[in-house]
Parts: C-alpha cells; sequence; structure tokens
C-alpha cells in the first residue's frame, strides 16, 4: 500500500491502488527517478529488491546510481549514498515494444 498523501508530497504521479511493482514500473515509464527514501516515504519498503523483480520478472532493463539524496521526511541530505533509479528513453522504447509485441501474441 502507498500512501497518496506522501506520493503527491514527493510529486510523483497518482497512486490508484494495486500493486506496488505495477506502481514501479508506471513511475519509471512517466519518466520519473526513485530512490530508496522516496520509496519508503511513500509505502515501498525495499527498493532493491522491487528492481530485482522488475529485472528478472517484467525483463525491464534500468539505469541507477548510488547518490546523497534529501531525505523526504526530514528534508536533510543523506549521509549515505543510496538506490537512485529510472529508465532512460531507450529503455522505456523497448519495454514498450516488448509489451506491444507480447500483447500481439495473444
Amino acid at each position: 500500500m502507498c500512501y497518496a498523501q506522501r506520493v503527491k508530497e514527493i510529486a510523483l504521479p497518482e497512486y490508484k491502488g494495486g500493486n506496488q511493482t505495477h506502481y514501479l514500473i508506471s513511475i519509471l515509464l512517466k519518466g520519473y527517478k526513485i530512490n530508496t527514501y522516496e520509496a519508503r516515504y511513500i509505502g515501498i519498503g525495499n527498493l532493491h529488491s522491487y528492481m530485482s523483480s522488475l529485472r528478472k520478472r517484467y525483463k525491464l532493463t534500468h539505469s541507477s546510481k548510488r547518490a546523497r539524496v534529501i531525505d523526504p521526511l526530514t528534508g536533510c541530505l543523506t549521509n549515505k549514498t543510496v538506490l537512485v533509479v529510472w529508465l532512460s528513453d531507450e529503455q522505456r522504447e523497448a519495454y514498450k515494444t516488448r509489451k506491444k509485441a507480447q500483447n500481439r501474441k495473444k
């Protein structure tokens, strides 16, 4: 479950219920970046695990780096680096093309 009010606070697309994995996919496909602190703030427990699942189960390749970020809860810069994830334009197009091909086979 994601916290709708917190999603609005950090300017992510509206959470309309459902699976957190599908919400993460939609965030990334819309061009947003998300980091570990933001994910935890909106109710997504372990971003690392979700990204591993997206890579293995959904064949969603993503870009990532480790960086210091602003913690949305405290408004302070983190002391340690955290995972920041996004999709490049090429990765988004590849995923959409693969999904279209899968839908045609059905």
